[in-house]
């Protein structure tokens, strides 16, 4: 495609913030990883759940201090997170309380005639979740790996 006498080769997008917007209900979100630690004997402190829960925030070093002040496993817990974390975004999904933004037909309309991407920090799972069931029709979707390692890594 050329656009403004440049020509794309593909394009690519991310997904949140992007292709779909953001729910400003945390609040279960917040209460599934608070479970995640309760589950394991230990009554967090807010300021510990939350350092799980905003992905924009997250620090590993300060989240490996958290589960060793507790005496948990930080690979366990992550995985436990991650999963409720796509639980809870794809519930969202459907809901429509993460819905795509006004433009999407614009953005299917892209993905039909190029060849287009999703790249996103959002773990792997919620990304593919999210375009199969907008149906933009990208050629590849590609987040994050679920695990700490992916943390520190960031987009794909």
């Amino acid at each position: 495609m050329s656009e403004n006498g440049l020509s794309y080769e593909a394009y690519l997008f991310d997904l949140d913030g992007v292709v779909l917007g953001f729910s400003d209900d945390f609040s279960g979100y917040l209460g599934a990883i608070e479970n995640i630690f309760t589950e394991r004997g230990v009554e967090p402190d807010d300021s510990d759940v939350v350092a799980f829960a905003r992905y924009d925030e997250l620090d590993t070093e300060n989240l490996r201090s958290v589960c060793e002040g507790y005496g948990i496993d930080l690979k366990e817990v992550w995985r436990e997170r991650e999963r409720r974390a796509f639980e809870y975004q794809a519930d969202h999904i459907d809901e429509g309380k993460r819905a795509p933004y006004e433009d999407i037909d614009a953005l299917r309309r892209v993905a039909a005639s190029n060849l287009s991407a999703v790249v996103s920090n959002n773990q792997h799972a919620t990304a593919e979740y999210a375009a199969d069931a907008l149906e933009i029709g990208f050629d590849a979707v590609r987040g994050r790996e679920p695990t700490v390692a992916g943390i520190e890594r960031g987009k794909p």
